[in-house]
This record gives C-alpha cells, structure tokens and sequence, in this order.
C-alpha cells in the first residue's frame, strides 16, 4: 500500500534503475556479477576484515567467513561470470586455505549477486526529485557512514558541500520528460 512521506530516501540498489524510472529518471548501472561465498563456521580467525593478495573477507559471530570469489572485487569489470560458481568458490577458498593453512574453510553457501556500479564506476547520491533523495554505490559498506551524513544534509534541505558535487545523478544522465 501507500506509505505518505515528506521525504524519501532510495538505497536499492540493482532496483533503484526500475523504481526511478517508473518517476521518468534514468539511473544507468553496468552488468556486475558477483560470486559471494559463506563459509561453514570455524574457529576465530579473523576480528575486522582481512584485504589481502587472497582478496578480502571478513568473519561473522556464527564463525561463518564472508569473501568474494574475485580477489579484487571492487575493481573487477567482468560482465558476466565466465566460470561456474562453484569453481570459482573452489579457487577462492584455495587461495584463503593457503593463507589459513590447516583451517577447513568449505562452502556452505554460493550466492550470485548483481553488484550496483553505476556506469561510470562511481557512486551516485543526490535530491533526484524534491523530497527523494538517493544514493546508490557499490562500496555502500566502506562509504555507508559519509554518505549517510551527506543524505542528512540532503534530507535535511541543506547542500552536503561541494565534495559530494562530483557524484550527483545529473553527471550521468537528465531527467525524461513526464
């Protein structure tokens, strides 16, 4: 149903292109897969998140641990996964083995994602209409605090400052016509 609002903030990510374009604005992403993989808990190894030549991943309290099958996912600009998952699961677990000898890191989970990347590679924030403010970037985990305060600024009526410029919506495209 309907949900009345003074003001709106958009964080959806690969759904943010058909929920504004239903509003006449046009969000252009790039085709980003991702291969996620969640490990079967072990014992701690990891207490913040590890960026290494392996690539990067993180533990969860359960003893789960979280990593990307690409070994530099943030930078990765493959369109499509040329590989099964599962055998890139394989590789990414090998090269964190390696690192964590005699640990038993197995799969218990392979997700395939569709990351937000705008199509410019960075991130997009802004009042895109009045009262709707969004943002939409792949690195939301690292980027999440500052944008979060430059969508209060926005949310509140007042301009983020002029660090944020770069990444306004309208660098990329304009509004169509309603």
């Amino acid at each position: 149903g309907k949900i009345a609002a003074d003001r709106v903030i958009l964080t959806a990510g690969t759904g943010s292109p058909a929920l504004l374009g239903r509003l006449g604005i046009d969000l252009p992403l790039l085709p980003r897969p991702g291969v996620l993989i969640r490990t079967r808990p072990v014992a701690p190894i990891l207490r913040g998140v590890l960026c290494g030549p392996e690539g990067e991943a993180r533990q969860l309290a359960s003893g789960a641990v979280i990593l990307p099958a690409a070994v530099s996912h943030q930078g990765d600009a493959a369109e499509r996964l040329d590989e099964r998952p599962d055998r890139l699961a394989e590789a990414a677990l090998g090269r964190f083995g390696r690192r964590f000898a005699g640990l038993p890191l197995t799969a218990d989970r392979i997700a395939i994602g569709w990351r937000p990347v705008p199509v410019d590679g960075l991130p997009v924030l802004d009042e895109v209409l009045p009262g709707l403010c969004m943002a939409v970037m792949h690195s939301g985990v690292t980027l999440g605090p500052l944008a979060g305060e430059a969508l209060a600024e926005l949310v509140e009526g007042r301009d983020p400052g002029p660090h944020w410029a770069p990444y306004r919506l309208t660098r990329l495209s304009a509004p169509r016509p309603a």
